[in-house]
């Protein structure tokens, strides 16, 4: 075997060679480390898609329920504005007309938002373990209006307002 040049223009090509190598390992580790993949198994992923199989779950109850009563699932109401899903700033609380303390109240357990992509929402309310929305009647009352905040409820032309319980875990983390 020949060798062209010497030792010094060898040694010169490995140096060459070793860096460019050096670059390409550098290049490769640092397209990973700025887009890492998602996590399949993580537990943030998880809750995510539970809570999404959870929604659609919902969502197909109450076109199901709708069905039964003869309402149109689409006939909620287009004119609606679309809402964010997270208020910018501190939601205001309605104010309280004062309650009585002899009259018991449904249990808030929650505040559902269905937003559809590009399309009206719907704000509904887990009271007493079922899912109801405004203008329906649970145990006498009527409900008003639901908010983030909480509820409204009216009978015999009093109203009362009932807070949504505080969130211990959002799938948004407060982003």
């Amino acid at each position: 075997m020949q060798i062209f040049g010497g030792t010094r223009r060898l040694a010169l090509g490995a140096f060459i060679l070793a860096g460019l190598l050096l670059i390409g390992f550098n290049v490769a580790w640092l397209t990973r480390l700025l887009n890492p993949p998602l996590p399949a198994n993580s537990s943030a992923v998880k809750t995510a898609l539970s809570q999404w199989h959870a929604y659609q779950a919902l969502e197909d109850r109450l076109a199901r329920k709708a069905e039964a009563i003869g309402v149109m699932w689409a006939s909620w109401p287009a004119s609606e504005p679309r809402r964010e899903s997270r208020p910018d700033g501190p939601v205001a609380e309605p104010a309280r007309p004062s309650m009585a303390a002899d009259v018991p109240l449904p249990a808030v357990n929650g505040i559902l938002q269905i937003v559809a992509p590009g399309g009206p929402s719907r704000t509904l309310a887990m009271i007493d373990g079922g899912v109801r929305g405004e203008n329906d009647q649970i145990s006498g009352f009527t409900i008003e209006r639901i908010t983030a905040a909480g509820v409204a409820f009216g009978r015999d032309g009093r109203r009362w307002f009932v807070p949504a319980p505080e969130v211990p875990f959002s799938v948004d983390q407060g982003r």
